[in-house]
């Protein structure tokens, strides 16, 4: 825990030092992501397990395909669901 702290520590100094207030968008529009970045590659580096890149690709196509069927039904779908339309 101390760990992903520090790590998002680390990515809120890099958010700070790389903002452009010229570019007319709120801190946390810029900072949060550069935060979550940090630490999802944090855990992407020192896993111990390993996930191959096909893996994660097809996760996430997952992922997306079961938020577009939650905004267009307005409900969470199931995993028949996902999988048919994915199919």
């Amino acid at each position: 825990p101390d760990d992903l702290f520090q790590v998002g520590c680390i990515g809120l100094l890099k958010a700070i030092s790389n903002f452009d207030e010229t570019k007319q968008v709120r801190f946390s529009t810029y900072g949060v992501p550069m935060i979550a970045g940090e630490v999802r590659r944090y855990l992407r580096d020192n896993s111990v397990l390993r996930v191959s890149r096909s893996l994660r690709d097809v996760a996430y196509k997952v992922l997306q395909c079961k938020e577009a069927m939650l905004a267009e039904q307005g409900k969470e779908p199931t995993l028949e669901e996902v999988a048919k339309r994915l199919d």
